[in-house]
């Protein structure tokens, strides 16, 4: 239950007039005469009752002057209710069939018993061909080969990595199908395992424009001898729609052949085949497979109104019941019949600034009701004379009752119910209710709240952090520091960022530091040049001799130290409060020897050796204020772990 919402002044008539009468000897210690008769202190009582009347307006502010208020901050109105989206599968019996953008499909509301319709948002030619195997290839030069990843591919909550853990340049993975795929748009759903990672980041509502990190190039198998085990015979003559950024996100990929694909055996599977090759890698977060299906397409839970009529009274303020409510923002358009021809007219957010002739109506989204104007704000439609002379299409939806569960949208719409069959597989998201007056003034104190400008080191921190469709784990703004020159230098700031990654050594790539450029670079003041790097990492290990306490595991224990160790030199979630080595820290003998003597088991150490890039470091270890300290997976820590005696 919210909490009360307090007067914006409780004052009375009479606590105004006592506060004023004390204030008297302060100001005019020659008024002595406070008595009802004396002209003084009636003005005092006359003020008083104004004040009290204006204290009494203040605190019934109404919603409609709250919604002015609002606008004057840039909230210019209410969000309407928002649908929900999901992806639909489609199946066939037969070999093709079009199932066209604005195909309704529907899922049932388990608590009304009502439909809740869902159109498609494109065009898919559905196929009868199907996924029989999913393989991965690792082009490494020692023990190159394949992986058969189809078992994983068909079970839930089964992820397999598209390439492996650390993609190279040259690692595939191929997608065998049972029929050909040429003369058609196969469309192809990649579902990414968004476990263990956080969301991409977002800001101000704005829609990300990200560059690709790596790069791959998808083909087909065209030609070559059949026992050739795909070995030649590639062909990337094709058109690629790729919705997935090469595999960073989940999304659909849109593959066009129109020439003859060949059916070929690779790694004991007679199939036709497709395979997406890694180009260029520089993956932060390599492509980890939730499922891939074919005959998926986005739907939108909506049910489009073409041709609303109503007839017009030729009145003032006109006010029309849509069917159906609640009404998608941006979709209503308005004709009204004058004389013999259709005119369109506009929509505006209210009639305040209409003038007597401008054909201008207003909708309330939640209601589903269309105003039009009273001949002074707005033009009054003509009296339709018992005829139908206005014309309305809209869409309806929206609400948290779109949210429907995966495997419940199971219904096509009558013409190809018979023909096609359809499947949520995953949930929908997105459906939210209408925002209330109250949601949109916390709306405006976060609005208040959020970074438009970059002005100081932590404004471009905290925009690099909210990069619109990317994870950024960390950033660092240093004022004054050019990567290509050693003095400081006025005018410049240089962004060092850390991509979330599962690697010991965060590296980002080139697309996703001129990902966080162009981002900054729309919010840089104008006198200010940006650069955005990334951090420059010193691999730091340590050599020690470590005596135990007795009746411990030394094995155990030696492992609890590397942990330790790994864990807190991390750049991301290393240091002391957990949140990532500080930039420019430098490693200190000391706190290594607090670290190591604090595990469980230890009893004291008799030696201790840093160590930055594989070399021994006489004393402590400092880095540059642009560099991070990480500790090596591939060339660990050496700890001698001997077990105790008595101390010397």
């Amino acid at each position: 239950m919210p909490l009360p919402i307090p007067e914006l002044d409780d004052k009375r008539y009479e606590e105004l007039l006592k506060e004023a009468k004390a204030r008297i000897p302060v100001y005019a210690p020659e008024w002595t005469d406070y008595n009802a008769h004396d002209p003084g202190i009636t003005l005092i009582e006359l003020f008083a009752w104004l004040s009290e009347m204006q204290i009494y307006r203040l605190n019934r502010i109404t919603d409609r002057s709250y919604m002015k208020f609002l606008k004057l901050m840039g909230i210019g109105a209410l969000k309407t209710a928002r649908p929900s989206v999901v992806d639909v599968t489609f199946s066939c019996n037969q070999q093709y069939m079009p199932v066209r953008a604005g195909t309704e499909v529907a899922a049932m509301d388990m608590v009304s018993g009502e439909e809740i319709i869902f159109e498609t948002l494109e065009n898919l030619d559905v196929i009868d061909a199907e996924i029989k195997a999913v393989l991965s290839f690792v082009s490494d030069e020692k023990n190159p080969g394949f992986t058969d990843k189809t078992a994983a591919n068909e079970n839930d909550n089964v992820y397999f990595y598209a390439f492996r853990y650390k993609p190279e340049t040259g690692d595939a993975m191929y997608l065998g199908f049972d029929k050909s795929l040429t003369g058609r748009e196969a469309v192809i759903a990649f579902y990414l395992s968004d476990k263990d990672v956080s969301k991409t980041g977002r800001y101000a509502g704005k829609r990300p424009v990200v560059y690709p990190s790596a790069e791959l190039c998808w083909e087909y198998y065209a030609r070559g001898d059949r026992g050739d085990q795909g070995r030649d015979g590639w062909s990337n003559r094709l058109e690629i729609t790729d919705e997935t950024r090469h595999l960073a996100v989940s999304g659909k990929i849109r593959i066009r052949i129109e020439e003859e694909m060949k059916q070929t055996i690779i790694d004991d599977h007679d199939l036709f085949w497709l395979r997406c090759r890694v180009k260029k890698t520089g993956y932060e977060i390599p492509p980890k497979i939730d499922f891939i299906v074919p005959n998926t397409v986005s739907a939108i839970q909506r049910k489009t109104f073409k041709d609303c009529r109503f007839c017009g009274s030729g009145l003032p303020d006109l006010c029309l019941e849509l069917p159906q409510a609640p009404v998608i923002e941006g979709t209503p358009r308005v004709g009204v019949r004058e004389g013999d021809a259709w005119v369109e007219w506009n929509e505006v957010w209210n009639l305040d600034s209409s003038k007597p002739g401008d054909r201008h109506y207003k909708v309330d989204m939640t209601t589903g009701r269309v105003r039009f104007g009273d001949g002074i704000n707005g033009r009054i439609p003509p009296d339709g004379k018992d005829k139908d002379n206005i014309a309305i299409f809209y869409r309806s939806g929206g609400g948290v009752r779109g949210n429907v569960a995966a495997g419940t949208i199971n219904r096509v719409a009558e013409k190809l119910d018979e023909l096609v069959t359809v499947e949520n597989m995953r949930a929908a998201s997105g459906g939210a209710e209408a925002e209330t007056l109250a949601d949109a003034m916390i709306r405006a104190r976060k609005d208040l709240r959020t970074t438009y400008r970059a002005v100081t080191s932590a404004d471009y921190e905290s925009l690099a952090m909210n990069t619109p469709g990317i994870r950024v784990a960390r950033a660092r703004a240093i004022p004054g520091y050019h990567p290509d020159q050693k003095n400081w230098v006025p005018g410049i700031v240089t962004v060092v960022v850390v991509p979330e990654s599962p690697y010991a050594e965060p590296e980002p790539s080139q697309g996703f530091l001129m990902t966080v450029h162009r981002h900054l670079d729309q919010h840089r003041l104008l006198t200010t040049e940006v650069f955005v790097v990334a951090p420059e990492y010193v691999e730091v290990t340590v050599a020690a001799t470590v005596i135990i306490k007795p009746e411990n595991n030394p094995g155990r224990v030696r492992d609890d130290v590397e942990m330790k160790l790994a864990s807190f030199v991390n750049p991301i979630t290393g240091g002391r409060d957990g949140k990532g080595w500080r930039f420019g820290r430098a490693v200190y003998r000391s706190e290594i020897c607090e670290l190591i003597d604090g595990v469980a088991g230890v009893d004291y150490i008799t030696d201790l050796t840093l160590r930055r890039d594989g070399r021994d470091q006489p004393c402590d270890i400092l880095i540059a204020p642009h560099s991070l300290v990480f500790h090596s997976t591939e060339f660990p820590s050496e700890i001698n772990v001997e077990e105790g005696g008595f101390r010397g």
